[in-house]
């Protein structure tokens, strides 16, 4: 969308960085699962475990949060990627002055 000048059209949510955790942290549980540390027993099972059930969690906010996105961004990528002539930004409101 920043590509088609269209940057604004679809603010990033808050769940971006809550998914973005999530990932973060069930990987770092299924890692940890594996590592080669004396534990009690049972405790590599229910890392992996945990961290898979995040890992799905995650997985299903990506899902959900790309329908509003979509919905959003949709009206510009069914024109074929062209926004229209008065959404432009004009050659005045460019910021950076190529050479």
């Amino acid at each position: 969308m920043a590509e088609l000048g269209a940057r604004d059209l679809v603010p990033v949510g808050w769940w971006g960085k809550v998914k973005t955790a999530m990932q973060l942290l069930s990987l770092t549980l299924m890692l940890l699962s594996g590592a080669p540390v004396p534990a009690r027993p049972g405790t590599d099972m229910a890392l992996q475990r945990v961290g898979l059930v995040l890992l799905y969690a995650a997985a299903a906010l990506t899902a959900s949060s790309a329908v509003p996105y979509l919905r959003a961004a949709w009206p510009v990528l069914t024109r074929g990627g062209r926004l229209a002539e008065e959404e432009k930004p004009s050659a005045s409101d460019a910021s950076v002055v190529r050479s």
